[in-house]
């Protein structure tokens, strides 16, 4: 009856609702795959180790508020598929910008790129684990900008070390030495094989992208950390939950060999003691590769790390790039890389990295030839009043090794030059290339 429809009105709307709250656990997830008219998306997300992961990071980051903090990020992956099995965009009621997607935002990579510097190092085989180099002041010219001195982290020099120890112990100016015999262009041409998109030219960088200048992703550096852990194969991310392993195993962007002896070095606590010690947060009890960075002015803090199983990256900071406050590479990052690499590992093998080689050393302590003339992209000159073949170039190098030119030894250092395109190489007594010059005889 009426009478009775009016009751039951009236009764409703006396009470007092009871909606159960959702959280959302994935919100720049959903705002990136959720287009148009599409209600609803599987993905590869794990439930658990989402929630785990928003939980770790907004810990991380309400501990380091006094500090300066205020966003974050997270992203893990399983190596084999690609699936991406946990996605934190931001730090919820934390951030500056809460509806800014922080994995998918550009930002300086700081030390993290140089797992991929010494990788091209090793491929070309300039460079072994075990070859001494030089942390030593260094100043470089550089045209236009004046001189370039970089320093490392704690201000202080060690001498001569060995390659792994460069690395694991992320020393700035062997990594400009490194960048030196690399090349900057042939760096840049590695990160983007491995899937680092929007790079700008490498004379734009120069040698500063031996120290993590570029701006990259958090979502492209976990891809490019998953590529070393499957041995230097390049695939890309699914958030499907049906993806599996790429037929032929991806593409080779990296000597397997070379990727090998990056991920020995990261998961070494030898290499890494003389910046971080031998027990930190990156010291796990099982198998894992790990590199922290922070970017000029300490804006930006990752920590990236892989098991044979999972890769998982972070990013804390500001999303309006203000400067964090003696934030460092292990009380940034890192004590959610670990949190989460725990969990990941729970139940799977140790499986521990083998040691990097540290037998003897390819060069002599504190040896470290080098070419001083000609410089790269020289243009020499044919004089034309001497006759053909009479001419005499005399390069001049800092150190010992061996010339050759166009891969010809000069049996007494001097060179009958002919037009054209050349390299000159030095080497030491076991072959190994130590430098490179690049010139044209016109």
């Amino acid at each position: 009856s009426c009478a009775e429809l009016r009751a039951f009105a009236a009764l409703s709307l006396s009470q007092t609702a009871r909606v159960r709250r959702r959280i959302s656990l994935a919100p720049h997830l959903a705002a990136k795959l959720l287009k148009g008219d599409t209600p609803e998306v599987k993905t590869s997300i794990d439930g658990r180790l989402q929630a785990l992961a928003l939980e770790l990071l907004e810990e991380q980051i309400r501990g380091l508020k006094s500090q300066n903090v205020r966003d974050g990020a997270v992203v893990v992956l399983d190596n084999k598929t690609g699936q991406v099995l946990a996605y934190v965009g931001g730090s919820g009621s934390f951030s500056e910008s809460p509806a800014v997607d922080m994995a998918e935002a550009h930002r300086q990579a700081g030390s993290t790129l140089k797992p991929f510097l010494y990788g091209a190092a090793f491929a070309k085989g300039i460079l072994r684990p075990n070859s001494w180099i030089l942390d030593e002041p260094l100043r470089l010219a550089i045209s236009g900008r004046g001189d370039y001195r970089p320093e490392n982290y704690d201000r202080s020099f060690h001498g001569p070390v060995s390659v792994a120890k460069a690395l694991g112990s992320s020393l700035n100016v062997p990594a400009v030495r490194t960048i030196d015999l690399v090349g900057v262009d042939a760096l840049r041409d590695l990160m983007d094989s491995f899937g680092f998109a929007g790079l700008r030219s490498a004379e734009d960088y120069g040698a500063s992208l031996a120290l993590g200048t570029a701006d990259i992703t958090l979502l492209e550096l976990a891809n490019a950390y998953r590529t070393l852990a499957r041995e230097g194969r390049y695939a890309p991310i699914s958030f499907s939950p049906m993806a599996s392993a790429p037929p032929g195993g991806g593409r080779r962007v990296l000597a397997a060999s070379a990727a090998r002896e990056v991920a020995s070095i990261l998961a070494s606590r030898d290499a890494r003691s003389l910046t971080f010690g031998w027990e930190s947060l990156l010291a796990t009890p099982f198998g894992a590769a790990v590199k922290t960075g922070t970017s000029k002015d300490m804006r930006d803090n990752w920590c990236v790390g892989f098991t044979p199983a999972h890769t998982v990256a972070v990013w804390v900071g500001n999303s309006g790039g203000a400067p964090m406050w003696q934030v460092s590479g292990v009380s940034g990052a890192a004590p959610v890389w670990r949190g989460l690499m725990e969990f990941l590992q729970r139940g799977l093998p140790a499986r521990p990295y083998p040691a990097p080689p540290m037998d003897a050393p390819v060069f002599a302590r504190g040896e470290f030839g080098r070419i001083v003339y000609p410089t790269a992209g020289s243009i020499l000159a044919l004089d034309p009043d001497i006759p053909p073949g009479h001419e005499i170039v005399q390069p001049e190098v800092d150190g010992p090794g061996q010339l050759l030119v166009d891969g010809t030894p000069l049996t007494d250092g001097r060179w009958t030059p002919l037009r054209g395109r050349h390299v000159l190489s030095l080497v030491d007594g076991a072959g190994m290339q130590i430098d490179e010059v690049k010139f044209e005889v016109r």
